[in-house]
């Protein structure tokens, strides 16, 4: 069996386990527990010292955000392996880049680890960019308020393109907070955002097309607060249009594949690392409340 088919598999166990907290896992994924080593016994891993060089600590930073981008499997091992190096770093190391770390820290789910490094980041009164690390490590330590204070205040920040990535972490708090109609609000944001900005955000050069993708999780997150909510005709339309736009991400992909790399012999593989489609199990949780109001 190969390693994608194992993935696929597992995620799907998961999402029929708790098909709503599904929700927060935007790609398909491989439990820490069994995942193979990808950084406690790489051999390319760097030793920490006095002696390392800040060339090879950015190294460290930039092989930490390349695992973050390709969805590289982390194992419990990885994650005790990336916070002992880190630990070193800032014990070793005096000018170092604190988002690095909190990016670091995120990655190994070391959540109050990563919000010291993240504040350290950011000067008194700053406003963190979108892209800030400080969202998701508030997020992940489920320290909710502390995350919509900070994702508000960055929606007043200049880059308004990327705002839509904002409206949908805030639409995922609500939602796990049950405030159901403020989440359709926020995402519902997050998609007139992307509608408005989509000539400039699209990427005419890139193999993925991460809006249209983007565009898909969102409209399938906006699915399940509806479904929260009974409104199971709303829903299914939201699903279906996310399915829609999964397939359109998905044929875009698959023709610049074979337009640049028809001689490649299938070593673009690791090209399509695109977030996955929710809204399989959205349909799934509808057909399944279809079937219990059907019995009343």
């Amino acid at each position: 069996m190969k390693l994608y088919q194992l993935t696929a598999i597992i995620t799907l166990v998961s999402i029929l386990g708790n098909p709503l907290e599904s929700l927060s896992q935007k790609k398909f994924f491989i439990p820490s527990a069994l995942a193979q080593n990808s950084w406690f016994d790489n051999r390319y891993r760097i030793e920490i010292t006095e002696k390392t060089s800040g060339i090879e600590i950015n190294i460290v930073f930039k092989r930490i955000e390349s695992k973050r981008a390709f969805n590289v499997p982390i194992s419990e091992a990885d994650k005790r392996a990336i916070v002992e190096d880190l630990d070193k770093i800032q014990a070793l190391k005096k000018s170092i880049r604190y988002s690095d770390i909190c990016s670091g820290y995120n990655l190994a789910e070391v959540w109050e680890k990563a919000i010291k490094a993240c504040e350290k980041d950011l000067k008194p009164g700053e406003v963190p960019g979108i892209f800030h690390p400080i969202h998701e490590a508030y997020i992940g330590a489920k320290k909710y308020n502390k995350a919509i204070n900070y994702l508000k205040k960055s929606l007043k920040s200049n880059d308004n393109r990327h705002a839509y990535t904002l409206y949908r972490r805030l639409g995922l708090i609500y939602f796990k907070l049950g405030n159901y109609s403020e989440a359709i609000r926020q995402y519902q944001k997050a998609i007139e955002s992307i509608e408005k900005y989509q000539d400039e955000l699209t990427c005419k050069s890139c193999v993925y097309d991460p809006v249209t993708s983007s565009l898909s999780v969102i409209q399938s997150s906006l699915g399940f607060s509806l479904l929260q909510q009974g409104k199971i005709d709303a829903a299914e339309k939201k699903f279906l249009e996310a399915m829609k736009n999964d397939k359109k991400s998905w044929n875009k992909t698959i023709v610049n594949l074979m337009e640049r790399f028809a001689n490649s012999g299938g070593s673009w593989d690791n090209s399509l690392v695109g977030e996955t489609g929710i809204f399989t199990n959205g349909l799934a949780e509808l057909r399944i409340q279809k079937k219990n109001i059907q019995k009343l």
